[in-house]
């Protein structure tokens, strides 16, 4: 016996987080309705209200001490920066040897 396929519903997301970019033509202008002619003030009034403000969100700046110490966040960034630690706490005696 055959199963009827089903589609999987799909919630509407509220207007304001609704992702354009991922509808069709057909259903960006159902959802839009544009007017050829142009809006009047009072229909772009509503359309503020319910999409929002035409703007980019300003990008938060991070501090440069955070961008630089996110460089070290690599595993062999990480092991390099140890062997040197180490490298440099336990001298090797010849070396000390060829200096003097």
């Amino acid at each position: 016996m055959a199963h009827p396929t089903t589609q999987p519903t799909q919630e509407k997301t509220p207007d304001r987080r609704m992702q354009f970019h991922t509808l069709s033509e057909s259903e960006l202008l159902s959802e839009l309705n544009p007017i050829p002619a142009g809006m009047t003030s009072e229909q772009a009034e509503i359309r503020v209200e319910r999409f929002g403000h035409n703007d980019i969100s300003p990008l938060r700046k991070r501090p440069f001490l955070l961008r630089f110490l996110e460089h070290f966040r690599n595993l062999m960034i990480m092991i390099l920066l140890i062997a040197a630690l180490i490298s440099y706490l336990i001298p090797s005696p010849g070396l000390v040897k060829r200096i003097v």
